[in-house]
């Protein structure tokens, strides 16, 4: 359930079953998932280090030798924004067609599984597309949801114990000071579990 959050925010396009992200350490999990559990070869894996400077640094190459890809290359896009993106994935129709099924059915899902697998879910969410949020108003755990179909997850969080609430943007939990001291007890006994980056 972790891989599959992790995918459903960060999910490389087309045909291809893989993950896009900032952190290589996620892509050093995505690609040993990729391995293990998919029994994807090595041969197969293929990581692109994307960057909107003039070129790669070769060194950053080295972190996708190590998430397992045997295929690398730096890819140059003027376009992009921001931090040098990572993605390691393989070309696989029916395994992406897959994921995109668990996708298009996670409440279904949801109703089935147990509250740690939910929780597993969300970490892995969060390691895509969740950031802790410091303002005026106390920090809180956010998920960004914006045009997306995961805002589901509001009645699942409160069912698991939260009091999640939506600005329109984001999923949020422990930002009412009345519930954010147990919202936090609960986020550190489900998610917390399974976040790997820092």
């Amino acid at each position: 359930m972790c891989f599959l959050g992790l995918w459903s925010g960060d999910r490389a396009g087309g045909g291809r079953a893989g993950v896009v992200n900032t952190d290589p350490e996620l892509l050093k999990i995505a690609g040993g998932f990729l391995r293990k559990y998919l029994k994807q070869t090595a041969d197969s894996l293929i990581g692109y280090a994307i960057s909107n400077a003039s070129e790669v640094p070769l060194g950053q190459l080295d972190q996708l030798y190590g998430a397992g890809a045997k295929e690398v290359k730096p890819i140059v896009n003027q376009g992009s924004h921001g931090k040098l993106v990572f993605t390691i994935w393989v070309h696989n129709s029916p395994l992406k067609e897959l994921f995109d099924f668990f996708r298009s059915n996670l409440t279904e899902i949801f109703t089935r599984v147990e509250v740690k697998e939910r929780g597993s879910f969300c970490a892995g969410l969060f390691d895509a597309e969740g950031n802790i949020n410091d303002s005026r108003k106390g920090i809180c755990f956010r998920w960004s949801t914006k045009n997306s179909d995961l805002r589901f997850l509001m009645d699942w969080l409160e069912k698991d114990g939260f009091v999640p609430r939506y600005d329109g943007a984001n999923v949020k939990i422990g930002c009412r000071k009345e519930t954010g001291r147990t919202e936090f007890q609960r986020f550190e006994e489900l998610p917390m579990l399974y976040i790997h980056h820092s």
